[in-house]
């Protein structure tokens, strides 16, 4: 009897408790997906440090004052409207990374975000303007804001962008 039981334990582990040909449901997130709060364009997000609102996203303007782009690329810019929730200054540097429906990515380059760093007093706030050079195709379905800086105190933003909050082309 005990040895049954020990093959039927091998057996449903093996299978994952599953019935044979069935075809198991992945599990949302990865295993180094950071804590998020997640929305829209247009949207008011509060992470409990800063308050955020994606309020334009647009290709490249001379005032940009951009340059550097490799052959078969662009310049998208990300405009955010920001606020200091903190009981202090938030000093900090957040970067926006962009991803789309293949999971591709591309990120924001520092010395081009305007301003950097960043700080500001209780309750002020302030616009945040992040260019990223993508490829001409790219079409951006997620734009992801983290701070390295203050990653122990600072959950990420996700803001979900769809065909329609694109400039047109």
């Amino acid at each position: 009897m005990f040895r049954i039981l020990v093959v039927l334990l091998a057996v449903s582990t093996l299978f994952g408790g599953q019935a044979s040909g069935a075809t198991p449901k992945p599990i949302a997130g990865g295993a180094n997906q950071i804590s998020g709060v997640e929305g829209g364009m247009n949207q008011t997000l509060f992470n409990g440090v800063i308050r955020l609102k994606l309020t334009q996203i647009r290709n490249a303007e001379p005032s940009d004052n951009l340059s550097g782009l490799d052959p078969g690329k662009k310049w998208m810019v990300f405009v955010f409207r920001c606020s200091n929730g903190l009981h202090a200054n938030y000093i900090g540097n957040p970067t926006l990374t962009l991803n789309d429906a293949q999971d591709n990515s591309y990120a924001s380059i520092d010395r081009f975000n305007s301003p950097v760093p960043i700080n500001v007093i209780q309750g002020q706030a302030w616009t945040e303007k992040m260019p990223v050079e993508v490829s001409h195709d790219f079409v951006p379905v997620k734009a992801v804001l983290t701070d390295g800086a203050n990653a122990r105190i600072w959950k990420a933003f996700r803001v979900h962008i769809k065909a329609t909050d694109l400039p047109a082309n």
